[in-house]
């Protein structure tokens, strides 16, 4: 019986995260280490904190407008210290019909590596 209560609310908490534009670990919105086309809306921000063997990460983003998304990353690691700044632009926004199309820098100033991107993305009916 606890499995099934666990497992229930795994899945419940899972497809509550459907549709909304979650942070990645870059700062930036997204899943996990990748960044994607979802956008917060103007005005939103989210602020994130991981810790792991080693490395601490801390990283905030704001959405200035609704196709522009500003953020910030500052990681401790093994003694050196990095502070990272990145935007992200959405050159289409998703539609029903449609994927977003985004085009960011990650590290702008390439304090630990820059990256440069361009994400095509679209959520499936029904947060599948």
């Amino acid at each position: 019986m606890q499995k099934i209560v666990c497992l229930t609310a795994l899945v419940l908490v899972l497809l509550d995260s459907f549709g909304e534009a979650a942070p990645s670990a870059g700062g930036e919105t997204g899943t996990l280490a990748a960044p994607s086309a979802d956008f917060m809306r103007a005005g939103q921000f989210h602020l994130g904190w991981q810790y792991r063997s080693h490395q601490r990460t801390a990283a905030a983003a704001a959405a200035l407008t609704n196709r522009f998304e500003f953020s910030i990353l500052q990681r401790s690691r093994s003694g050196h210290q990095t502070v990272e700044a990145g935007f992200k632009y959405a050159i289409r926004p998703e539609t029903i019909f449609t994927p977003g199309i985004a085009v960011g820098v990650e590290d702008v100033a390439a304090e630990y590596q820059r990256s440069v991107y361009a994400v095509m993305t679209k959520e499936l009916p029904y947060g599948i």
